[in-house]
């Protein structure tokens, strides 16, 4: 017997207990729908009642065969529920005498199985579409009666309406043997699982300070890992499009002034040649803060802090901008006192560089300061610009390599400039400072540390 119901159930490995029960109730279901057509064959009554076992004997067998073939439970008894509220329930009534028949087990037998098998989400939309139609059918009983069909004699209704008890105690007593099998096992197993994780949790936290600081770890690795997935993006996308792009502009206006040259345009030639001018100091200032921002990202900066003239450092830098800051109509005014700081030299011409080049892009037909001042231990370099300067969310934003703002000539940096400024000034013991004011300009203050020997002999 275990055997055969095995069979029909299905295995364990590929049913859970709801539905290999479900398939053992819908065999159970068509050997009684072809028991109740041998019974209702004997008796004298209409055709329409008499094969009505046939019809549902039919769906049952269809709704076991899917059943039997699918994994999927939730779609069975979504299929099982709605065939069966808006097919058997109509037609069992129509052929039963309407709300005077033994369709109203049945309606019970349904309630029952829904509210054992469906979960806690749709069981109240069946139930509900179930009264809606129940109503339905009282409505049209009353309106339609002549299409209800009704029993010869007493004894066949009664007879049928035995069937139909039978039927529907048979078929609850399945659905609440799963109710109990399913429900209260899994209560006593949630019960001992609690009492697990009772001293489960007694024992983490015992050991919260180290769950605590391991997560701390992972947390600062994984932002580790944030940043050098950035990173990484961030340096394709400056070899495959910023750093890509000065130098086509460089082969272009090389290949003009060739032509310009062959033509005899020297105007144009000259022009030509300050452009080229300007495109290779950009794509050499690029390429520089690309190396030094790769070091950083592969930890292998260096930092040899020794004494520097400020004033000398700044001039070798300005060398470089003279021809870009003319063509903007830009007049750099250097203010610059006698101070020695104490620090790397190719680092704070890096600064110089990136700063110098960011006032000189967001500034046209204006004048750019560059002053210092010591104060106590430390020099503090201040680059003043007259430019478009920025508001409060710019301000806000300003490190951010996503948010990269154009020039007043439409200039495109790589985003890269000031982030290394802050990291070079953090390397040398030093502070960044902006300060800005949209339409007025905007000011870029740092501070080194002075030299001494005391210094000196401490590095």
């Amino acid at each position: 017997m275990k055997d055969i119901l095995s069979a029909i159930s299905g295995s364990k490995e590929r049913y859970n207990i709801m539905h290999r029960t479900l398939n053992i109730v819908l065999a159970v279901a068509v050997i009684m729908s072809c028991i109740s057509f041998i019974l209702i064959s004997f008796l004298k009554i209409p055709e329409q009642i008499r094969y009505l076992p046939i019809v549902s004997a039919t769906f049952f067998i269809l709704a076991y065969i899917i059943s039997y073939k699918s994994k999927n439970f939730e779609k069975i008894i979504n299929f099982l529920s709605f065939s069966t509220i808006f097919l058997l329930i109509p037609i069992s009534w129509i052929s039963n005498e309407g709300s005077s028949g033994g369709t109203h087990y049945f309606v019970f037998l349904i309630c029952i199985a829904i509210y054992t098998l469906a979960t806690k989400k749709i069981r109240i939309w069946y139930i509900t579409l179930l009264l809606l139609v129940v109503f339905g059918l009282f409505y049209f009983e009353i309106k339609f009666p002549e299409y209800i069909f009704y029993y010869p004699d007493a004894f066949s209704k009664y007879f049928v309406f035995s069937i139909y008890v039978i039927f529907s105690m048979i078929i609850s007593v399945f659905f609440l043997d799963i109710y109990y099998k399913y429900y209260v096992t899994v209560n006593k197993e949630l019960k001992y699982k609690n009492e697990e994780l009772k001293k489960a949790k007694e024992q983490i936290y015992a050991q919260k300070e180290e769950i605590e600081l391991q997560y701390q770890q992972l947390k600062e690795k994984a932002k580790e890992l944030k940043i050098a997935n950035e990173t990484k993006d961030k340096f394709y996308s400056i070899i495959a499009h910023d750093l890509k792009s000065p130098f086509n502009t460089i082969i272009n206006f090389t290949q003009l002034i060739q032509e310009s040259a062959q033509k005899g345009d020297y105007e144009s030639f000259n022009q030509y040649l300050c452009f080229l001018s300007d495109s290779s100091e950009q794509a050499y200032s690029l390429l520089l803060n690309l190396l030094e921002w790769t070091k950083i990202q592969s930890k292998g900066i260096k930092y040899y802090p020794e004494k520097i003239d400020i004033k000398t450092s700044l001039s070798s830098v300005l060398r470089i901008f003279q021809h870009n800051a003319l063509s903007k109509n830009i007049l750099i005014i250097n203010q610059l006192q006698d101070c020695c700081v104490f620090a790397d030299r190719n680092m704070l011409e890096t600064i110089f560089r990136n700063l110098i080049s960011n006032s000189i892009k967001f500034t046209k037909d204006a004048k750019i300061y560059i002053s210092n001042e010591k104060k106590k231990s430390y020099c503090v370099i201040s680059i003043i610009d007259e430019g478009i300067g920025m508001d409060e969310k710019e301000l806000e934003n300003i490190f951010d390599a996503k948010n990269i703002k154009r020039g007043t000539n439409g200039e495109k940096g790589s985003g890269l400039g000031l982030s290394l400024v802050k990291e070079f000034i953090k390397i040398n013991k030093g502070e960044l400072l902006i300060k800005s004011e949209k339409g007025k300009g905007s000011t870029f203050s740092f501070t080194l540390p002075l030299y001494s020997e005391k210094s000196f002999h401490n590095s």
